[in-house]
């Protein structure tokens, strides 16, 4: 449907009309392709609005965004670094530090940092996004939330476990009231929660968190779900630290034996799962 508007509308207004492209910006971000041909499509619109509104537009800088996003996609993280910095000092200069595609771009910014390793810069911008999030829209919002979220994930890939847990059972706890217990959101913070617990070897705080995540996700999503999976795989990791080795190897042989059905032998979740339980079995 979208690509029969765009070609009605590259016909009868033009390449270059406001509505062609917008159309043509609205299907490169709906598009399954591949991640090149989403870039091509991103491109191609932001040449168009290079030459019509300029660098600055709104527009073209949420063009930059985009093909920064698809880079960041591809493992391309250097390339995103530089267009996201760019527009980043755009957005500053032109709408100020406390807008929401201001603090939007800083937290992207943050993301590709973090994957570049330089997790000081990440995390200064990510907890002034918290911040800022916090005073104007509230600790409820969900964009404050996200950006919370991104922080506790930031902080335990850093190591730094304890401030992860405690900013992390706050997101639980707001998130638990407003979305509800079950809601995929909360089931992933709690999940993270897990994950600063078990890391700080509080085994059997982690198996009750793990646990709690496998059940609703058994329960909502079915037990051969991914989500489902994953959070098994989750639950059987503090379980073979306690010494029940027994109930951890039961429940990633159920993994394995549903990823190999569903994935098949070689594929990269089953073998690492296949590593999963051979580290159970030493």
């Amino acid at each position: 449907m979208h690509r029969r508007v765009l070609e009605a509308q590259r016909r009868i207004l033009g390449p270059e009309h406001p509505d062609t492209i917008s159309s043509m910006y609205n299907l490169a971000r709906i598009s399954d392709r591949p991640t090149t041909e989403k870039e091509k499509l991103h491109k191609e619109v932001l040449d168009a609005r290079l030459r019509i509104l300029g660098p600055e537009h709104p527009d073209t800088l949420n063009s930059f965004k985009s093909i920064a996003d698809t880079l960041f996609r591809q493992g391309r993280h250097r390339e995103a670094e530089i267009l996201n910095r760019q527009v980043l000092e755009a957005e500053l200069r032109l709408l100020g530090p406390e807008h929401g595609a201001t603090l939007g771009t800083m937290q992207n910014l943050s993301m590709v940092l973090q994957e570049l390793g330089e997790s000081d810069e990440a995390e200064e911008l990510i907890r002034k996004v918290v911040e800022t999030r916090r005073r104007i829209w509230g600790p409820e919002h969900p964009r404050t939330l996200t950006s919370m979220s991104n922080r506790v994930a930031l902080l335990w890939s850093v190591g730094r476990y304890k401030d992860a847990e405690e900013l992390g059972r706050e997101v639980v706890e707001t998130q638990s009231r407003i979305f509800g217990p079950e809601h995929p959101r909360t089931l992933k913070s709690i999940s993270s929660l897990g994950a600063s617990n078990y890391y700080q070897g509080r085994y059997d705080e982690a198996e009750k968190l793990y646990r709690e995540v496998f059940e609703a996700r058994s329960r909502v999503l079915g037990p051969k779900h991914h989500a489902t999976l994953l959070a098994m795989a989750d639950l059987a990791r503090p379980l073979n630290k306690m010494g029940r080795s027994s109930e951890a190897e039961a429940l990633i042989r159920e993994v394995l034996e549903v990823r190999r059905r569903i994935l098949g032998s070689e594929h990269g979740e089953t073998l690492k799962t296949m590593n999963e339980l051979a580290w159970i079995l030493t």
